[in-house]
């Protein structure tokens, strides 16, 4: 029975590394959990190394349940960021060109930068402070190449090697930088932190051939055999601040212990909508009719002063029309109302989201001219 086990085991791998066989990052998807040694149960992303004590709300994934999560700044203590990294399953060739994709969540915060750390040596071996490190490269806006509706950005970046790279690295390398007035208040929503997700992450080379190689099947399974995900061994790397901090001794074996997981289920969060009727906006537009304009600035009394964690701005359509006619104008209308909403409290932009269902959702049938005006609707709903 074992052995049937590990020859399924062994299918499984080699089914994943045929099926994405140009992807040099095991498990870019991040749908394959691991069952970490430490706690025996699914606690990270299988053949990928990241320390969390602590998290936020996840966004979900572009695709799929998962994706990778790790704090991307913090303003509570000098030791918060977190650095996901993996082995790259064939080593890259220097002066080649390969190509870095994915998407990427930045939470609260508004997308600045992501530093890419590429490395010749497993990074929980090195003991320098991050102060001595600098990343191989940073992903910028400028590489941004699709946005979607639920704050997902796309990015895609060319690079190049001087030398054999064999490990990758995620994180927020910058040092000394001042925190910004957003960064400040979004992080405090967070309890000090800002979290960012990375989902279908992608390394290939421009050469096919470049993309296979002896390795890439024993590194696969070499990754997927490693349990510690939480183990302090790789977790060696901190920002020095004013205090001249010094590196924590790095346990290992018996005498390794696991970090303190608050198992404290989150605070449910509160929701209050307001339904914002059709005839704020003019016929078959989504242009807002000056006249019933005052109705929005019930949404800035009954916001208040609550911290929001997200804003919902969802627009709906009754049934007359096409269903494609219909969905366009329902997300423009809900478009309208974030732009106007923007304009008198630009400081909860990052908590809006926009969403267009047309004729999908009605709250009556559409049966009589006043259920459609009922149906004909944008609701916005706060959540904090």
């Amino acid at each position: 029975m074992a052995m049937r086990i590990s020859l399924f085991c062994s299918l499984i791998l080699l089914g994943a590394a045929r099926a994405d066989s140009q992807n040099l990052l095991a498990n870019g998807s991040f749908e394959d959990l691991n069952i970490c040694a430490e706690y025996h149960v699914a606690c990270s992303p299988s053949a990928w190394f990241v320390v969390m004590s602590r998290a936020a709300r996840s966004p979900g994934a572009i695709e799929g349940k998962f994706s990778l999560s790790f704090c991307f700044e913090s303003i509570r203590t000098l030791t918060g960021r977190t650095f996901p990294y993996t082995r790259i399953l064939c080593p890259l060739q220097p002066d080649k060109e390969y190509t870095l994709s994915g998407w990427i969540h930045p939470g609260l915060h508004t997308f600045t930068h992501l530093d890419v750390l590429l490395t010749g040596e497993d990074p929980s071996k090195n003991n320098r402070t991050l102060d001595h490190l600098s990343p191989s490269f940073t992903i910028v806006r400028s590489d941004i190449v699709q946005e979607d509706q639920h704050g997902w950005i796309k990015v895609s970046k060319k690079i190049r090697t001087d030398s054999i790279r064999e490990f990758i690295l995620l994180g927020n390398l910058s040092h000394g930088e001042k925190f910004s007035s957003e960064l400040i208040w979004n992080a405090r929503r967070q309890g000090g932190d800002i979290f960012y997700w990375v989902d279908e992450l992608k390394l290939e080379a421009t050469d096919p051939s470049l993309n296979t190689c002896p390795l890439y099947k024993k590194n696969m399974e070499m990754l997927y055999a490693d349990k510690a995900r939480h183990s302090h061994r790789h977790d060696v790397f901190f920002i020095r601040g004013d205090e001249d901090l010094t590196a924590a001794p790095v346990p290992s074996g018996d005498t390794a212990s696991a970090p303190v997981i608050d198992a404290t289920p989150p605070i449910p969060l509160k929701t209050d909508t307001l339904v914002i009727p059709g005839v704020l906006f003019e016929t078959n537009s989504s242009r807002i009719n000056k006249a019933y304009s005052a109705m929005l600035d019930s949404v800035i009394a009954r916001i208040g002063d609550k911290v929001l964690e997200r804003l919902e701005i969802n627009g709906y359509t009754d049934n007359a029309g096409t269903a494609d006619f219909n969905k366009k104008l329902s997300l423009a209308r809900a478009e309208s109302v974030k732009a106007w909403l923007t304009l008198k409290i630009p400081q909860m932009e990052y908590a809006m989201q926009v969403q267009g269902f047309g004729m999908d959702k009605p709250v009556v049938p559409n049966t009589t001219p006043a259920n459609k005006a009922k149906n004909r609707r944008v609701e916005i709903v706060l959540l904090y």
